[in-house]
């Protein structure tokens, strides 16, 4: 998990000045203004595996109406195309910054269920390899640029389908909500 939420979360801060052009700080650096309202969704009476999921689920959203805006503009030929055309920047921008929210959301949550979930004699090791595994996917993400040049949606795709991949892995995870938590490896696996 920690490696798919890596992957997009750097993916999207590696590409996200290019549409942005040449104001690559200012609209992010609003998100981190929201910290409020990551807390207090993170805060709920929703377990950290719902927030997982949501969090996966809404990115890959997101990334797939941003791949289906682009593919349908192409074949738009009417009279609507040149205010599309004027707006699809901004569109695409708004698109991208939803999707960076999400993905840090699912980010802040992705390590707090990691430390739930693993048993306490093993649980600095298991982070760590998650860790590691998250780094892995953080020197990955850099590679999904070059698929543009096969196709300007590859991208996009690439990031919609790891992000349900993330979702869909969600659902086998075991839940941890006002459980308590495991101290041995046995008790891990009974759950």
């Amino acid at each position: 998990m920690l490696f798919l939420t890596s992957f997009l979360m750097q993916e999207v801060f590696t590409h996200l000045g290019l549409p942005l052009l040449g104001r690559p700080f200012t609209i992010p650096s609003s998100l981190y203004r929201s910290s409020p309202l990551k807390i207090h969704f993170r805060d709920t009476e929703l377990s950290n595996r719902h927030i997982l999921l949501i969090a996966k689920l809404l990115t890959h959203a997101i990334y797939t109406i941003n791949e289906i805006t682009f593919i349908k503009l192409k074949f738009i030929v009417n009279k609507w195309r040149r205010l599309l055309v004027k707006n699809i920047r901004w569109m695409t921008i708004s698109l991208w910054m939803l999707g960076k929210f999400t993905i840090s959301c699912s980010f802040m949550g992705v390590y707090v269920y990691a430390s739930e979930i693993f048993p306490t004699n093993i649980r600095n090791l298991s982070i760590g390899f998650c860790e590691m595994m998250s780094r892995i996917g953080g020197i990955l993400a850099p590679y999904v640029a070059v698929l543009a040049r096969v196709s300007p949606f590859l991208p996009m795709l690439v990031l919609s389908l790891i992000s349900a991949i993330g979702g869909l892995l969600t659902f086998i995870l075991p839940e941890t909500l006002n459980k308590r938590l495991p101290s041995t490896i046995k008790e891990s696996s009974e759950r």
